[in-house]
């Protein structure tokens, strides 16, 4: 493989090869194996040659992380492109978003947590038209989540974020880049300079307001304003977007 020669890394094994251990990752995926014990002795399942769990598990160590992640991206890239093939392409909806993985300190020393332990945050830029991630990046958990906000925003979609990727100073710079949004603001953020929009009221409705606003304190307002649209969810929760 030519990501393995990009990384360095020596193919010696015979028995249990990086390819076996890609579709060992796939199998324990999709089946939700609970570990490589659990993963060794369903080998089988998926037409894989049964092995000790301890060669899976140095296995995984052995190869560098960073040619699965090399690897991811070659393939969302390529179904991406399929699915550009297959449909027609409108502005859809970016949807950000972030998971944790906690692991040993020694496997990613560079994202160190409390203790023993590691712990990464991959942060997906998922598109709602095609069911696929665009892009992933990872941080350390104790990084802050704003600039992989700014990093995965594409002109080409309609940015949706949670309050955690939600760094006011960059709202006026996506106006500029013509990058549309929709960010859900923090519970402290100020409001200023407001400015109705009008609305048809309708029964039941659960917009509980629609202005247009400066946003956040006075040393760091926005110069321009922006939607801020309040409503109420199912649970009965207020909820303040922008865009």
């Amino acid at each position: 493989m030519e990501l393995l020669e990009k990384h360095n890394y020596k193919v010696v094994a015979r028995k249990f090869k990086v390819e076996d251990l890609l579709d060992f990752f796939v199998g324990a995926t999709l089946e939700k194996w609970a570990g490589f014990r659990d993963g060794t002795e369903m080998m089988a399942s998926i037409d894989l040659s049964p092995v000790n769990y301890s060669t899976v598990s140095k296995k995984a160590a052995d190869v560098p992380y960073k040619f699965f992640k090399d690897f991811f991206h070659l393939f969302v890239s390529k179904c991406n492109r399929a699915k550009r093939r297959t449909k027609v392409m409108k502005q859809a909806l970016l949807l950000v978003d972030s998971t944790t993985i906690t692991v040993g300190k020694i496997r990613f020393p560079w994202a160190p947590y409390h203790g023993e332990k590691s712990v990464i945050k991959l942060h997906f830029a998922f598109s709602s038209e095609t069911g696929m991630p665009i892009e992933v990046k990872e941080t350390g958990e104790l990084d802050h989540d704003e600039p992989a906000g700014e990093s995965l925003a594409n002109q080409a979609f309609i940015l949706v974020e949670d309050r955690a990727y939600g760094k006011h100073a960059w709202l006026d710079q996506f106006k500029e880049q013509h990058q549309h949004f929709v960010i859900r603001l923090r519970d402290n953020v100020e409001l200023h300079q407001p400015r109705s929009l009008r609305r048809i009221q309708e029964p039941n409705f659960n917009v509980l307001g629609d202005v247009k606003y400066q946003v956040d304190t006075q040393q760091s307002r926005t110069i321009h304003r922006y939607r801020v649209v309040t409503f109420s969810d199912n649970d009965g929760y207020t909820i303040r977007q922008n865009g």
